[in-house]
């Protein structure tokens, strides 16, 4: 046989091998699930509840930030508008320093004293947990 002809049956010998592996691995079982124990597994994980996150006091959302400079933005804090100027009236939560894309909060929370977070846009501060979540949580919901 020559080198072309050698090649040739080679390269369709090599097709023939990959596409019965490939016919296999869509129809046959995994080692360790079949396609039926995948769906049934997802299925499970998408019909089971989220554990709830206690309906606790004080937890903070920072729903929104736009920042032009330190000394010129504005958030919106579990839904509130807040912006440097009403930093310095509130009492129990606190806004310490802004950036672009975080801010750094300090708040007041009867069961547990200070606690100070930063928090990106998105992100709900549980004070009792003393944990960072995505999305709201708490008694602002």
């Amino acid at each position: 046989m020559t080198r072309k002809c050698t090649g040739a049956l080679l390269g369709v010998l090599g097709l023939m091998v990959v596409g019965v592996a490939s016919a296999k691995a869509d129809s046959s079982p995994s080692v360790l699930f079949s396609p039926q124990d995948v769906q049934g597994q997802e299925a499970e994980v998408r019909a089971a509840p989220l554990p709830p996150l206690p309906n606790e006091p004080g937890c903070l959302t920072l729903d929104a930030l736009l920042f032009n400079n330190p000394r010129d933005w504005t958030l919106w804090i579990n839904g509130e508008r807040w912006t440097p100027a009403k930093n310095r009236v509130q009492a129990d939560v606190q806004v310490l320093d802004v950036h672009p894309d975080a801010a750094h909060v300090r708040l007041m929370v009867p069961e547990v004293g200070e606690r100070t977070v930063w928090l990106t846009p998105g992100e709900t501060y549980h004070p009792l947990l003393d944990r960072v979540t995505r999305g709201r949580g708490g008694a602002s919901e």
